[in-house]
């Protein structure tokens, strides 16, 4: 169990805390702009999944993010600062800002190898599938593009824990003013890591407390029909379509439980829950967009996807028959291409394995490549991004073709679903995942997301059975989250 005591020091936390403040204050006072204050601490080891119920004890606005099988977890609260941009260059925007930014912080961290886990000034945030997409009102207070600095920020890895305080100031602020702020906002988020840590865990669920909504799928079909016969006429080779289920529970959503129950049962996936005002967007995605440390470029071809079996031999034929379907292999091999083309000139080089392997999910299996590279210069993670997002496995090829024909015939505000969910760091380092396996909740509803990939043959039965096959971990964490 969480000490309360044992996370810091309240006496000598508020005397660092002051000196760094006044640090900072002194330094905005030169520059004429406002300065970052980032203190780290370290922290008692808490469990992801303490983490993940935290959600539903903490008032202030959050952000969730859980690397694949519990390797590094963060929990931001509250905020020192955002970065908000709109438009096709909003990843380029947003990287400038921050880099501008970051660059005039004052940062104290006592452990210098640390730096990598990450903790300090650290983005957390994600941005929308497609910024010239008309909108709708489900996704009001999700722009284009958000990138938002924690007041307090957990980090946790399996071997260790620390706390960033980060606060922003001019040269007016009152030191003592901004560390009693933080103190108190700290003992919050400490009280509710506490009671988090004494909830119960997630239920074996509710069977039917879960009502689906407009899962019709006669709509969709006729969209899927009708991409299949662009596509054979030569627009294009290939289109992702999403289509989407409203849901109604009996009680209010606790999206902490629902974040739990998504790390329980697939703890190979990254869990995030991005909390904006009284809508949060979560899920548990197994795609990586991109991730960066120290140059080394990690991404993957995730594309092409059939149901688990219901015994070892089943499950070992359908994976086979995966491994040898034409039309999947050949969905794949574009993501792979696409991936290749993107990053050539930013990488050194790419290492590209030669052929798909299958990544198994608990309901679900996929062809998966990885690609790993090093950049030839120094890049941000979000220069990446920008050149990966959208792949051809969440959006379609090539990429502007593909993109008009969704906006055209989809009929769905996507909001952030598909989109790149992730951080970036002080040095540019960062990771980012594809928002996939996801639902937008409010109340007691929620707006899940599931799309795939549509070439010349497809078939509209077919696509929509997989689609509600990727519908399933969403609805089953659902249940799970009830009391």
């Amino acid at each position: 169990m969480i000490q309360p005591a044992a996370a810091f020091t309240p006496s000598r936390l508020h005397q660092e805390l002051v000196s760094m403040i006044a640090a900072g204050i002194q330094k905005a006072r030169e520059a004429k702009e406002p300065v970052l204050v980032s203190y780290v601490s370290p922290f008692p080891d808490v469990a992801p999944e303490t983490m993940a119920k935290a959600l539903d004890f903490i008032e202030a606005d959050t952000h969730f993010w859980a690397e694949p099988n519990g390797a590094r977890t963060m929990l931001g609260a509250g905020e020192a600062w955002r970065f908000e941009a709109a438009g096709e260059d909003r990843f380029a925007a947003l990287e400038a800002e921050w880099s501008q930014f970051v660059a005039r912080a004052l940062v104290y961290q006592p452990e210098p190898a640390s730096l990598s886990q990450p903790a300090g000034p650290v983005l957390l945030g994600g941005f929308a599938f497609d910024p010239l997409a008309e909108k709708g009102p489900a996704w009001q207070g999700f722009p284009d593009g958000l990138l938002r600095l924690p007041q307090l920020m957990l980090t946790a890895t399996q071997e260790k824990a620390w706390l960033t305080f980060n606060a922003v100031v001019n040269a007016h602020s009152d030191p003592e003013a901004h560390a009693a702020l933080l103190q108190d906002a700290a003992r919050a988020f400490e009280e509710a890591l506490v009671r988090a840590d004494l909830e119960q865990g997630v239920s074996e669920g509710v069977p039917g407390a879960v009502v689906v909504e407009g899962g019709e799928p006669a709509a969709w079909k006729a969209a899927v029909k009708d991409a299949t016969q662009i596509i054979r006429a030569g627009a294009l080779p290939k289109v992702v379509l999403a289509r989407s289920v409203r849901v109604r529970l009996p009680q209010r959503v606790a999206y902490g439980r629902v974040v739990q129950a998504l790390l329980s049962a697939y703890p190979e996936c990254y869990g995030f829950a991005v909390r904006l005002g009284q809508r949060v967007f979560l899920g548990a995605t197994p795609e990586r967009l991109v991730a960066l440390q120290d140059r080394r470029v990690w991404t993957m071809s995730l594309a092409g996807s059939i149901a688990r079996g219901k015994d070892p031999e089943e499950d070992r034929i359908l994976g086979q028959t995966l491994l040898s379907d034409p039309k999947n292999l050949w969905e794949h091999q574009i993501v792979v291409d696409f991936i290749r083309d993107a990053l050539s000139d930013a990488c050194r080089h790419l290492e590209v394995a030669e052929r798909p392997t299958l990544l198994k999910m608990q309901n679900v299996q996929h062809l998966w490549t990885p690609v790993e590279g090093e950049l030839a210069s120094s890049r941000s993670v979000l220069d990446l991004v920008r050149r990966l997002h959208p792949t051809p496995a969440v959006g379609g090829y090539p990429k502007d073709e593909a993109l008009a024909l969704i906006r055209r015939i989809e009929g769905l505000d996507r909001g952030w679903y598909a989109g790149p969910v992730g951080w970036v760091d002080r040095r540019g380092d960062g990771e980012f995942a594809v928002a996939l396996r996801s639902a937008l909740v409010s109340g007691d509803e929620a707006l899940l997301f599931a799309g795939c990939g549509i070439v010349g043959d497809s078939d509209p039965d077919a696509e929509f059975e997989e689609s509600s096959i990727k519908l399933k971990p969403m609805l089953y964490a659902l249940e799970r989250s009830l009391k």
